[in-house]
């Protein structure tokens, strides 16, 4: 059997041109993006899918054991933040949306969660629940029950009544104000109470 790859040729040169037998396309897919079904399907009877969980493991820290320097002489172990945050992101929207091990990989200092956590974590929660404060607040294990925050917040909120909304005496108004707490407000250990250490 011929085992040549088929060749086309060129519009302009007119010279034939073949891939090599041996060349082999990988790429990559979030399965949390939007897609329709049909371009599911499509992409599932054209290519083989190999799914790939978020791995712990992966996470290095500043010690190789998943670990960083809070700044504080403490440490955040950032491997076992990771699994419970996407425990809680499971249970609230699906396996699909839980954080993948990239977004921890290259963290080395407080700072480092600080800025994936401002400039990632966050907007894709708010975006995941639609702008649902009180599950992304959930996530961060940052109210108890009765929904008594549970300090240090990540994801700070208070009850704002009527009369302080509105200037009036309509106790029957009310709203909740949700803000990401200031760095200086955020602790080491409004990480640590994610995973309960």
């Amino acid at each position: 059997a011929d085992l040549t790859p088929p060749s086309v040729y060129l519009p302009l040169s007119r010279e034939p041109f073949s891939l090599p037998g041996n060349l082999f396309l990988i790429g990559t897919l979030n399965a949390a993006e939007p897609t329709s079904s049909l371009n599911r399907q499509m992409l599932h009877r054209r290519f083989a899918f190999e799914e790939l969980q978020p791995e712990p493991s992966l996470v290095c820290g500043d010690d190789e054991q998943g670990m960083i320097s809070d700044g504080q002489g403490g440490r955040i172990n950032l491997r076992r933040l990771m699994m419970a945050l996407n425990q809680r992101i499971e249970a609230l929207a699906g396996a699909q949306h839980r954080l993948g091990h990239g977004l921890f990989m290259h963290m080395q200092a407080y700072d480092d969660l600080l800025a994936v956590l401002r400039g990632r974590i966050v907007p894709q929660l708010h975006d995941l629940f639609d702008g649902d404060w009180r599950r992304v607040q959930l996530v961060f294990q940052d109210v108890l029950a009765g929904d008594q925050p549970n300090t240090p917040q990540i994801v700070a909120h208070r009850e704002i009544d009527g009369a302080e909304l509105f200037g009036s005496a309509d106790a029957g108004t009310a709203a909740t104000r949700f803000w990401l707490s200031e760095e200086r407000e955020m602790s080491p250990d409004a990480f640590r109470k994610i995973y309960g250490a």
